[in-house]
């Protein structure tokens, strides 16, 4: 019965490359008997979390403003800055930073979050304070009032090297949310060649309570800390987390705390409790093949999806990649085809002879990649894995302008002598353990709504996978809800009584229709995945309207949002959309930026 299921589901990741299922459009131009039972609102969106700020750590000093640690002149700093509420994605910006800096200074804020570079002797002020601002929602949402935006101050403080100096920069990481993406940095200075990181065993502790005697977070809260430093994945608890982190350089030499007095540094951050499912980067699938026995005989292989808001492959050009797995840390470059390559050009092969390969796909926001003659095992603590088990690991793909995201999923195992096998494929093998809501792709066709008028009928797919590990009834049940909204003009309500589920446990409209603009929804649980459709709806009603009489492709951004609001303390799906999308008029198709779907 698993075989049948699992030969029957349809996965996300081989529906990117597949033909589309046909659909009729004559189905979503009639007009619904039911628009009396669907509600229709019309005005800005309220998402259901609070109003956005940042998660950064805060100054001790003063607890309005945030800390990014300590740094020396001339060294390569990265941290990375994050947020939550508001509307996604968030654009991240602090034009004041080069202001503060002294010439020849390379250190700056991602549009991403991440902040990266150095900064020069020349800077006039050693304790560098600038602001910075993060914004969430797309183009239609900043003419709402008041801007989705937060601005504070940010505080870095720098030192000149010292030969003897040897010590950790930073004492807390970014606070988080459940089940949504997580992405922190430990940081020293000083250290001499490679520094490693690791948390000292049997210090990990939730709100105060020891979790065991081992040093892995993977297994109680949900995230990996990578040799380099970085901590990523989704959290499945909330609380209070401490560790105590060790660092080693190249010297042989372990750090001391931030205030340079006793070895190693205790560490603290909050995970604050949340509802909503929203993610800018789905993890499609992961492979691993290696053995615990032969040093450059592991090859991982992965493939993601991320919306990377409509950019075009020109914008990938010298965008720096970054590839967290399990305790691995792998960064090189993109080309201007998105190819991932070394800073200088060719392939990217790292010290220990790992070679990294692999595309990131600005026209549909697919990324897939290769490890081979890789050394992964001691990163995964491959020697403790179980055969016909599970492992939890996390993973994160930082393009460094333009998202920053991570994930924390569970293989499926199998582990024979010493070779040993991860398996993840959403619908497939394996859980998604943070969950997913995103919607990853949208097509139309222009024509006339009921009245006569221009407009679009709208065709979107989504992703859509629960929180296990996360949620007591992780499932697509007690669905109380369902809102969709497009542009800023058009939202409207679906009610559970509208609902039906099928023989094959898919969740549906009925056929009919449900209202006089919805006109399908499905939510396929054996495939992590979903559609909704319209009947053709008039540009002044989205608030989408481009001019009638264009006869060439033109580009626009749009959003669109899908909210799927659950009872009995389930989590609420929550997905915004922000691509260009190309439209010809009169009476064209369009597709967006972000797909490579056939025409309608």
């Amino acid at each position: 019965m698993k075989l049948q299921t699992r030969f029957v589901a349809q996965t996300v990741a081989m529906a990117f490359f597949a033909a589309i299922i046909g659909f009729s459009y004559a189905m979503i131009t009639q007009a619904s008997p039911n628009a009396a039972n669907a509600k229709s609102a019309v005005g800005s969106r309220a998402t259901g979390t609070a109003t956005i700020r940042f998660l950064a750590p805060v100054l001790v000093s003063n607890t309005n403003d945030y800390d990014l640690g300590d740094a020396l002149y001339g060294t390569v700093i990265t941290r990375y800055v994050t947020a939550t509420g508001g509307l996604r994605p968030y654009q991240f910006a602090a034009p004041g930073l080069a202001t503060v800096l002294g010439a020849n200074s390379t250190l700056k804020m991602e549009r991403s979050g991440v902040v990266s570079g150095f900064a020069s002797a020349t800077t006039p002020n050693p304790a560098v304070t600038f602001p910075a601002t993060v914004t969430g929602g797309t183009l239609s949402d900043l003419n709402a009032t008041p801007v989705p935006t937060e601005t504070r101050n940010f505080h870095l403080t720098l030192f000149a090297t010292s030969s003897n100096l040897f010590r950790f920069a930073n004492d807390h990481l970014n606070n988080g949310v459940l089940g949504q993406s997580y992405l922190g940095k430990i940081d020293t200075i000083g250290g001499k060649g490679t520094v490693i990181y690791s948390i000292v065993p049997g210090t990990i502790a939730l709100n105060g309570s020891i979790l065991g005697t081992g040093n892995s977070l993977e297994d109680s809260m949900g995230l990996s800390l990578a040799s380099n430093g970085s901590l990523f994945g989704r959290p499945l608890k909330t609380g209070l987390v401490t560790f105590t982190a060790h660092a080693v350089d190249a010297a042989q030499r372990a750090a001391k705390d931030r205030s340079n007095s006793i070895p190693d540094q205790i560490f603290a951050f909050n995970i604050e409790d949340s509802r909503i499912t929203a993610t800018d980067s789905t993890i499609l699938s992961v492979s691993v093949r290696g053995d615990t026995a032969l040093a450059n005989s592991d090859t991982v292989k992965f493939k993601a999806f991320m919306n990377l808001g409509g950019t075009n492959s020109n914008a990938l050009k010298n965008q720096q990649f970054t590839l967290l797995f399990g305790g691995n840390a792998y960064t090189g470059f993109l080309d201007p085809s998105g190819k991932i390559i070394s800073q200088r050009g060719g392939t990217l092969v790292f010290p220990d002879g790992t070679t990294l390969t692999g595309v990131v796909g600005s026209v549909n926001g697919t990324v897939t990649g290769t490890l081979t003659r890789a050394n992964v095992s001691k990163g995964l603590n491959a020697e403790a894995i179980t055969n016909l088990s599970t492992k939890r690991v996390g993973i994160a793909i930082i393009v460094h302008n333009l998202v920053a995201a991570s994930d924390t999923i569970e293989f499926e195992t199998k582990h024979i002598g010493t070779k040993y096998a991860l398996n993840y494929v959403i619908g497939q093998f394996g859980k998604p353990l943070g969950g997913a809501f995103q919607i990853y792709d949208a097509r139309g066709l222009d024509g006339l709504d009921i009245a006569g008028n221009k407009g679009d009928a709208w065709y979107s797919k989504f992703l859509i996978a629960p929180r296990f590990g996360i949620d007591d009834t992780a499932g697509y049940g007690s669905i109380n809800d369902i809102t969709v909204r497009i542009g800023t003009n058009f939202s409207q309500l679906i009610p559970n009584a509208l609902l039906a589920t099928t023989n094959t446990g898919r969740i549906v409209l009925p056929q009919r229709g449900t209202g006089a603009s919805i006109a399908r929804f499905v939510i396929d649980p054996a495939a992590y995945s979903g559609y909704v459709a319209t009947n053709t709806l008039s540009e002044s009603t989205t608030g989408l309207s481009q001019g009638q009489n264009l006869v060439l492709a033109v580009s626009n951004f749009y959003n669109m949002s899908i909210d799927i609001n659950r009872t009995a303390g389930n989590a609420t799906f929550n997905g915004e959309d922000a691509k260009a999308m190309q439209k010809v008029h009169p009476f064209g198709t369009w597709v967006d930026r972000n797909s490579k779907l056939p025409k309608p």
